[in-house]
């Protein structure tokens, strides 16, 4: 066992480059420490690390769409104590800091009288595969709960919410998840023949709302609560859906009202939904989504085409796949974030004011972009020669029709994603007029021609 301790009052500072790394049944206690540290600190293979009246500041973080994130791993059958301790990612390493605490494969953190992360700093708890969160006397935004993960939370307050994912055949009946203060809260475990869903239990603690997961072929019916989000998600998906809006819910059922080929089920009596996601993985069937509103759209090694009409979207993530969404008459107010994917994006989409720019990762965009252009007088040009200017010159060329409109592909890569080009439009008469875009521009994009 490794051991950093000091007199009473004393404490000592300690920085490392790069990652934190305990594996093989290594032990070691931190206490009274200042750690500063510019990687990840990672535990596996049975490992333990303890902190005790110490503070963790991540120095460097990964700056994505969600904020600037850094990372703290436990798995197989390591165990993580906090005592008193608390984490903050540095102020220089980005907006909106948050740190990732992802368990799995039997990972267990225990974390006593702490508020966890440093004021300024976001908490999320991210447990799987059987590992477990121990929880008494602390503060932290948000707890997930995913694939036979259990959590015990005593006199604790999740300032967002709590967080259940049922998927693999579970079959669960949730009532009377209400967000506030919680004296004795009991979620046990579901089970089919060989399948257990995540378990919770609350005691006298405060929980800010409840955050909901449908995933695969679950069969998951909910009553008298509210939600503050609710996760639909699809594999190999193939059919519509509709009216995905926050609102309260007497008697839903997603089998019954919706033209959507999937196992799962969803049945929701007296309930509020407050926001709703979509997660989609696999296949490559066609999907349309219509009058919905959603704080997110996930797409996981997808390759078919996802028709958005009429909705409204905060974020868009795809990682994998070669996914092909048209919209029409919908927004996007926070974002994309892609990771190694070939994404294509044709239609009516505004970006809106609020919109970050993209996390993005090996991947490349292919962009319809829809160009109207008008006369000096407001009327349609049509026969309009209209032209993208890349760094290269012309990449293509298009006439545009009786309403003065046309189409133009852009793509952009990892290299040239974050540029700004330009679209130029040369009347009969020989008059023009250009418009920059880059792939974050809404569209259609409106070109007015000049007087002669």
């Amino acid at each position: 066992m490794v051991s950093v301790a000091l007199p009473a009052g004393a404490r000592s500072q300690l920085q490392i480059d790069g990652h934190l790394v305990l594996e093989g049944s290594e032990t070691r206690v931190i206490e009274g420490t200042d750690l500063r540290i510019t990687g990840e600190i990672q535990l596996a293979d049975s490992a333990s690390l303890t902190l005790r009246n110490s503070t963790v500041t991540f120095a460097e973080a990964a700056q994505g769409l969600w904020g600037a994130s850094a990372n703290v791993k436990v798995q197989d059958n390591s165990a993580l104590h906090v005592v008193a301790s608390e984490f903050q990612v540095d102020a220089d390493a980005g907006t909106d800091p948050v740190v990732h605490f992802q368990l799995r494969q039997n990972g267990r953190i225990v974390c006593q009288s702490t508020s966890l992360t440093h004021e300024g700093t976001n908490s999320i708890l991210f447990c799987w595969d059987a590992s477990r969160a121990e929880l008494q006397g602390v503060t932290a935004n948000e707890v997930r709960l995913w694939q036979r993960a259990s959590a015990h939370i005593e006199r604790s307050r999740i300032r967002w919410t709590v967080g259940l994912d049922f998927g693999d055949g579970v079959q669960a009946e949730l009532r009377d998840l209400q967000p506030g203060p919680i004296d004795l809260l009991e979620v046990p475990a579901t089970t089919t023949d060989a399948v257990v869903g995540p378990q919770v239990e609350i005691v006298d603690s405060d929980v800010a709302g409840w955050s909901i997961g449908l995933e695969g072929d679950a069969r998951l019916t909910l009553r008298d609560s509210t939600l503050s989000r609710l996760v639909l998600g699809l594999r190999d998906p193939e059919g519509a859906i509709s009216g995905l809006r926050s609102g309260a819910f007497e008697d839903w059922d997603l089998v019954r009202d919706f033209a959507l080929e999937t196992a799962g089920n969803l049945v929701l009596n007296g309930t509020t939904v407050h926001s709703w996601m979509l997660n989609v993985s696999g296949g490559s069937g066609p999907l349309a989504l219509s009058d919905s509103d959603l704080s997110g759209i996930s797409m996981e090694a997808y390759s078919g085409q996802l028709s958005i009409t009429g909705c409204e979207i905060d974020a868009v993530n795809a990682v994998g796949g070669t996914p092909s969404l048209v919209f029409t008459d919908t927004s996007i107010s926070r974002g994309l974030d892609l990771n190694r994917t070939g994404i294509s994006l044709s239609g009516e989409l505004e970006f809106l004011d609020t919109t970050f720019p993209a996390n993005w990762h090996q991947s490349s965009m292919r962009r319809w972009f829809i160009v109207t252009v008008r006369t000096p007088e407001g009327e349609p040009a049509s026969g309009a020669a209209v032209s993208l200017l890349d760094a290269y010159g012309a990449q293509s060329e298009r006439r545009t029709d009786l309403q003065g409109r046309c189409q133009l592909l852009a793509t952009f890569t990892d290299y040239d994603h974050d540029e700004t080009y330009m679209i130029k439009a040369v009347a009969a008469n020989g008059t023009q007029a250009t418009h920059p875009f880059t792939f974050l521009t809404s569209a259609p994009i409106l070109i007015q021609l000049p007087q002669e």
